[in-house]
Parts: C-alpha cells; sequence; structure tokens
C-alpha cells in the first residue's frame, strides 16, 4: 500500500495552521483509518503535543460550534468502543490514547467570530460527563483547552451558556474582561453551577441588558460586582 502523506500535523514546529471543524474531523477519521490498515502513524504524547499546539480549529458561526462539542463526544464514544475491542486482543491499544489524545477539546478554538453561546451548557456537561466515563481521573473536570482564553469579541447571546454545569469549578474566566463589548443577554449564564467560584470583577458588562438570574444557584459564587455598572 503506497503510504498517504501524512495530514495530522504542520511541517515546520512554529507554523500554525487553522483547520474547520469538517477538515478536522476528516482528517482524524484518515488517519484511524490508515492505522487500522496497517499503516504506521507515531501515536507518541510528545507527537500529540506538537500537534496540538500548532492546529487551531476556527469555528465561524453556531452550527459549527456545536458541531465541535458532536465531533469530542463522537470521538469519546469512538474510544469506548474501541476499548472493548482491544480488551479482546483484537486492536492494538495505542488506538485508545489517540481518540482521547486528540479530541476538538484538546486544541485551539476560535470563536472570535461566533454570536450566539446561548444554551450551551448541555453540551458542555454532556461532554464533561462522558469525559469522565472515557478518561481515567477526569471526573467530570473536561474543558475545551483555551476556555479562559477564548476571544468572545462577537458574541451577543451568552444566556444559559454554563447553566446547570454542576461540574463547573476550576476553570477562570476573567480573561473575558475587554472581550464583551457585543454582549446583550447573559441571563442565566451561570444559574445551576453550584461549584463555580471566580473573580469577574473587571469584566466590562457596559453593553448587557439582561442579566436576570445570572448567577442563581450558584451557592459558591462569592464576586466582586462594585465595578460593575
Amino acid at each position: 500500500r503506497t503510504p498517504t502523506e501524512p495530514v495530522r500535523e504542520p511541517r515546520g514546529s512554529s507554523e500554525r495552521r487553522l483547520m474547520t471543524i469538517g477538515d478536522f474531523e476528516a482528517m482524524i477519521l484518515k488517519n484511524r483509518e490508515d492505522w487500522l490498515e496497517g499503516e504506521v502513524i507515531n501515536l507518541a504524547q510528545e507527537t500529540f503535543k506538537h500537534h496540538r499546539d500548532n492546529i487551531t480549529i476556527v469555528l465561524n458561526n453556531r452550527e459549527e460550534l456545536n458541531k465541535a462539542f458532536l465531533v469530542t463526544r463522537n470521538m469519546l464514544n469512538q474510544a469506548n468502543q474501541d476499548e472493548a475491542q482491544i480488551e479482546a486482543n483484537e486492536m492494538d491499544e495505542e488506538i485508545h490514547p489517540y481518540f482521547i489524545g486528540n479530541t476538538p477539546y484538546k486544541f485551539d478554538w476560535d470563536v472570535s467570530s461566533v454570536e450566539d453561546f446561548s444554551k450551551l451548557g448541555k453540551e458542555f456537561f454532556d461532554t464533561s460527563l462522558l469525559a469522565s466515563e472515557s478518561i481515567p481521573f477526569t471526573e467530570g473536570n473536561y474543558w475545551p483547552k483555551n476556555l479562559e482564553n477564548w476571544d468572545m469579541s462577537s458574541a451577543v447571546d451568552l444566556s444559559e451558556m454554563f447553566k446547570d454545569c454542576t461540574n463547573f469549578q476550576f476553570v477562570s474566566l476573567k480573561n473575558w474582561a475587554d472581550k464583551l463589548g457585543n454582549v446583550r443577554d447573559a441571563s442565566s449564564m451561570f444559574k445551576g453551577c453550584s461549584e463555580y467560584d471566580d473573580d469577574l470583577s473587571s469584566w466590562d458588562v457596559s453593553s448587557f441588558t439582561m442579566i436576570d438570574n445570572m448567577f442563581k444557584e450558584c451557592f459558591l459564587f462569592d464576586g466582586d460586582f462594585s465595578n460593575w455598572s
């Protein structure tokens, strides 16, 4: 079989590669196909890191954002299915870390063009729950790699973005401070995030028009809003 040109890594250690979520999914599935057909793929942990640090997944709208979550869950489900074959010695065990080590969550996401982040709570929670079943020691603490530094400059609707994410902790969104200038609706954004606490005092909320129930049932939240106006 003639080896295919590798599509899994950028050329050069510092080259930044931008990919759509569709191209990313095709890349992962192609690598999986090559692996199962016997083509050698380097699955070392250092390759994972090099791969992740040099690729950004560009999500231009809400539809593409939803697909990034879906692709992540599909890969975690595939890893679970592969585990059964691995245990039966029907598949090389390295395919499992490849799938859980290269989900979209392990790469930077460029969401700078997305306006609608509403009602993403279920996407976040369901993905974290599945990860806790697939990845040892995750225990629900599973979030997109660069969530804390997302460029939210186009965001308009954040309503229910993290609603009912009872596992939302160990994440700080203070770096979103000056990136929220177009937000109008943040109602119920963190509602039900019972474990969440953060310092959001530097957030620019001057454009917010709806913040009702924003922190309802956030029992541990002790934020300082004295600078909000």
